[in-house]
């Protein structure tokens, strides 16, 4: 069974990817901030970390940054969310190791997906995986291979 360290500010986001992920039988460490995520990275070990990329105090790069410093984290899938429909924000989160990239909303395909691809690519060149289109918001998973 995988754990996830789930990080996001929103108490309502937060209860919707628990639940998401659990149905998935998942284990998930749900955190509010990337400080909290740093201090369950080195309590807890984890298998995958979901990270919003715009949050309070430190953003989801930061916290991926500073996650993979550390050498028992260096291959620690991670997966980056936002409601950014920027295309900069996903270069930039690939650019800097993310595995994947989610642009809300997220479902529970869309993250299934995302979670089988960062589970099997590794951060370097970058590839799309998969596209889908909803109507007016269109949602990308994004790896790298």
């Amino acid at each position: 069974m995988t754990v996830i360290l789930l990080v996001e500010p929103s108490a309502t986001n937060r209860r919707l990817f628990s639940y998401m992920l659990r149905q998935e039988h998942h284990n998930v460490v749900v955190v509010a901030d990337g400080q909290q995520a740093l201090a369950q990275l080195a309590a807890v070990p984890v298998d995958m970390v979901i990270t919003r990329l715009h949050m309070p105090a430190m953003d989801g790069l930061t916290l991926l940054d500073r996650a993979r410093a550390h050498a028992a984290n260096a291959d620690l899938p991670f997966i980056v969310f936002s409601e950014s429909g920027y295309p900069e924000d996903r270069q930039r989160a690939l650019d800097q190791g993310a595995n994947c990239f989610l642009m809300e909303p997220v479902g529970s395909q869309e993250l299934r997906a995302a979670i089988r691809v960062a589970q099997r690519r590794q951060p370097g060149t970058l590839q799309p995986v998969h596209e889908w289109s909803v109507p007016m918001v269109p949602l990308h998973v994004t790896a790298t291979d």
